[in-house]
């Protein structure tokens, strides 16, 4: 509350009329006036970066906005998607330099992240396999086509080598019935836990009685799930068919202070 936010668009998704509809709805008190939201709106800077090498420059120069903005909050939507259209891994070729920039991105924001004292958000997002004895390669990444062919794999972007860069993981996939289930799958802090969520015009909602059941559902089986970077996930074609729920929209990664143990 009070901070500044930086959001790093790679997609040219973000808007500021679905920004203005969460807050006036969650918080229709504090937000009744133009004035409240004009300063709700300016305290968020938003930057557009649509190539690699402007990404990388723009997160080797952002230690400079932090400094001078009272900044409380990075977000990077997302981390994949420049990566996935410049370097094609299907054909082997790009694997070695793909990793590399990958490493360096992420070890920047693991420093902007202790220097600064602040969370990091960076979403990711689905790829398809061909088959799953390949479930776990990182290097063998096929872009998903709004389908689940029968030998495909949909699981997590960027592979499990990512997966390791971060030390807070969470798992954002669709339910029937409209709904989502939001898996913490990594977390120095925390179990794995699923919580069901819906997204309405105040954005995130939780549903405490439908978490209930399904925290019952998953204290009941049998422990050691497998990890979420590297199981399949079900694309929202296939939950018509009803083989299981989900489907990952998006993978956020929560990068943030850790204080002398794993980031």
């Amino acid at each position: 509350v009070g901070s500044q936010v930086v959001y790093v668009d790679t997609e040219a998704a973000f808007t500021a009329e679905r920004l203005v509809e969460m807050a006036k709805t969650r918080y229709p008190a504090h937000f009744s006036c133009v004035d409240d939201v004009v300063r709700l709106a300016s305290s968020v800077h938003v930057f557009t970066e649509l190539t690699c090498e402007s990404f990388s420059e723009r997160l080797a120069h952002l230690d400079e906005v932090l400094a001078g903005q009272g900044v409380g909050l990075v977000v990077v939507d997302s981390i994949a998607s420049l990566v996935r259209k410049e370097f094609d891994t299907r054909s082997g070729r790009g694997v070695a330099e793909r990793t590399a920039l990958l490493a360096k991105q992420a070890s920047r924001l693991k420093y902007l992240a202790e220097a600064f004292g602040i969370p990091i958000v960076v979403t990711n997002q689905i790829t398809t396999h061909i088959s799953r004895d390949q479930a776990t390669e990182s290097d063998w990444l096929e872009e998903a086509n709004g389908e689940l062919e029968d030998r495909g794999l949909v699981t997590a972007a960027l592979g499990n080598t990512w997966s390791h860069c971060v030390n807070t993981r969470l798992v954002l996939q669709f339910m029937e019935g409209g709904k989502r289930m939001l898996t913490v799958a990594k977390s120095p802090l925390s179990g794995c836990e699923s919580f069901v969520v819906s997204i309405e015009d105040k954005g995130l909602v939780l549903d405490w009685g439908a978490t209930g059941e399904l925290q019952q559902q998953c204290r009941a089986q049998p422990s050691g799930r497998a990890d979420p970077a590297t199981t399949s996930l079900a694309v929202r074609s296939t939950i018509k068919e009803g083989p299981r729920p989900g489907f990952q929209s998006s993978r956020p990664d929560i990068h943030h202070p850790s204080k002398g143990k794993q980031f």
